[in-house]
């Protein structure tokens, strides 16, 4: 099969069609771009790159460290990964299930920061909140994420299960929990919002 005509963006070859679509060089309206993915978030369908993701996540939590890191060589763009943890997040405080959180992590190790730390620092405090409000055991779970992680993923995910939930305000992290016609959520905050957001943080630090 030729590339162009594979779904890329991933070194997978797996991408979400919203986010095959982003190009960072020219993203457009962001605002327009960020309400489409919390959408796509929060759809409940499965979809192909939502069974293709969480095959690869069982599969590269079960393998080997050796193994793991053949897996992280493979990712190209973490795009999809980000996307693919915060649908999770938002299954996992739908559905109760805790094995969400396991596979949010392990697609955040996949990723391993191998793009804006923040990013991935934000997806780690949406699946911390979710966590919590399921009733598990942050500091346990996020202790697993980091077991099968490289050390520098590995520190941030130790260092947030252990502070907990509470610990991170989700507006400062530039998402809100909400609830929709598809049942609750966590929504990425618009262009504007974290604008806002931004100055009320500026002014609550002086």
């Amino acid at each position: 099969m030729e590339r162009e005509n594979r779904p890329t963006v991933d070194g997978f070859c797996i991408a979400y069609p919203h986010i095959a679509r982003f190009d960072w060089r020219n993203p457009g309206d962001l605002d327009a771009v960020i309400r489409e993915d919390n959408a796509a978030a929060s759809n409940p369908s499965m979809c192909a790159a939502d069974l293709q993701i969480e095959k690869i996540c069982w599969a590269y939590i079960k393998t080997s460290d050796a193994e793991r890191e053949a897996y992280r060589n493979r990712v190209a763009n973490g795009g999809s990964l980000w996307h693919f943890a915060h649908r999770v997040a938002i299954r996992a405080i739908r559905t109760g299930q805790v094995e969400s959180i396991r596979l949010g992590l392990a697609a955040l190790s996949l990723e391993d920061c191998r793009n804006d730390l923040r990013d991935t620092s934000r997806l780690l405090v949406m699946l911390l909140h979710a966590a919590e409000q399921i009733g598990a055991d942050c500091e346990q779970e996020f202790a697993f994420g980091a077991a099968i992680s490289t050390p520098r993923t590995a520190e941030l995910m130790r260092v947030h299960g252990a502070r907990g939930a509470a610990a991170y305000d989700p507006l400062q992290w530039f998402f809100r929990k909400a609830v929709n016609v598809n049942g609750p959520t966590f929504e990425s905050l618009t262009v504007l919002e974290q604008s806002k957001e931004f100055e009320r943080q500026a002014r609550f630090d002086k």
